[in-house]
């Protein structure tokens, strides 16, 4: 399935493959360019190739840990890539599928999910993991004008397109333009995308919560992430009024 969400590169052991293939549907419904071994590779490829290819197009890794596993050299090496990688710095996700023993200790400072007692709960977790890690990537190096960061601070302290208009000395237009490029420098994809670009438009969040069936609370929570990520602090009011 093509998408221009994260791509996420799948890391499980042979024995495992039929949930991997399960969380790889799942992560695929939410977005997420996932990279499986079973559904990418066949017989007649150069296997140690195109994973080297993918680990290096990948944005993230999440890497499911059972007892086969642990003892699989494949999976360890691709958790090596990672571990090596400053790129999958607190982009590597360990998913405990199957009870094991112990964990490896450098595994262990990370933030582990455990998916062996709970899968529904355990794959929404992967997912809202891998949604934070997709909001810090849509951030990572953009540029901004002068203007978008002036106006992204002015937003990022809560006011309103007209408030913003009135302190620029500009249009309530173009205010909304100027959002509209800095939101589409951030991508599009998941419902923190969606929203933003909604806001863009001059959209409320409860009219934003609606077309996207989620709660208002839900669509403050997405817009704050935007402008942390510019370094920004903001309360917890609307951005768009």
């Amino acid at each position: 399935m093509k998408s221009q969400g994260l791509k996420v590169f799948l890391s499980y052991a042979t024995r495992d493959g039929k949930f991997g293939q399960a969380l790889r549907i799942e992560l695929e419904k939410g977005g997420f360019e996932v990279w499986d071994p079973a559904a990418q590779l066949t017989p007649g490829d150069n296997w140690a190739l195109e994973v080297g290819k993918a680990l290096k197009d990948a944005e993230a890794m999440v890497v499911l840990l059972s007892p086969a596993a642990l003892v699989s050299d494949h999976v360890k090496r691709e958790i090596d890539f990672a571990l090596s990688e400053p790129r999958f710095k607190g982009r590597l996700i360990p998913v405990v599928i199957r009870p094991v023993k112990e964990i490896p200790w450098i595994l262990e400072t990370l933030h582990v999910i455990r998916i062996d007692t709970d899968p529904e709960r355990g794959s929404r977790r992967v997912l809202e993991a891998l949604k934070r890690v997709g909001s810090t990537s849509a951030m990572a190096g953009v540029a901004l004008t002068s203007r978008e960061r002036e106006i992204a601070q002015l937003v990022a302290t809560g006011a309103t397109n007209r408030e913003i208009a009135k302190r620029l000395f500009v249009s309530e237009a173009t205010v909304r333009a100027h959002l509209a490029a800095l939101f589409k420098k951030f991508g599009q994809g998941r419902d923190v995308h969606s929203a933003v670009n909604l806001a863009a438009t001059g959209a409320t969040t409860r009219e934003i919560a609606k077309k996207l069936s989620v709660t208002e609370r839900t669509v403050k929570a997405r817009l704050a992430e935007i402008f942390k990520g510019l370094g920004e602090r903001r309360d917890a009011r609307s951005t768009i009024a």
